[in-house]
């Protein structure tokens, strides 16, 4: 949840902290409000690389505006192969970028990640 606006949110995975090699949930701000997975594989936007649709297996995605929030929701499995994955008992390494486009930085960052595992 970014309380500050209407954005763009991706949060995701690292091996080391750093955004390129990463693994991120992208909410973007298109006609659909899609939540979809992609690889970040360099700087810039040709960096940032679709996840093929067989490794497209979020559920119950959701980007939300209201009253100058926007909240983005999904479900996503904690060992998937081919990605990074995230570990439930030991420490994960997230990485998160949020923006209003490419070319407007965002003036204060508030952000609550909420990080739950069902292990049921």
């Amino acid at each position: 949840t970014y309380t500050e606006g209407e954005v763009w949110l991706a949060m995701g995975t690292s091996e080391d902290g750093m955004m390129v090699d990463s693994q991120v949930i992208l909410g973007q701000l298109d006609l659909n409000y899609t939540v979809e997975k992609y690889n970040l594989d360099g700087y810039g936007r040709d960096g940032i690389k679709r996840m093929p649709g067989f490794q497209q297996t979020l559920e119950a995605t959701a980007l939300q505006m209201d009253a100058g929030v926007t909240t983005m929701m999904f479900k996503k499995l904690l060992n998937e192969p081919g990605e990074i994955k995230i570990r439930p008992t030991a420490e994960n390494i997230l990485v998160f970028a949020i923006g209003y486009s490419k070319y407007e930085p965002l003036p204060k960052l508030i952000l609550i990640i909420y990080l739950q595992t069902n292990m049921a």
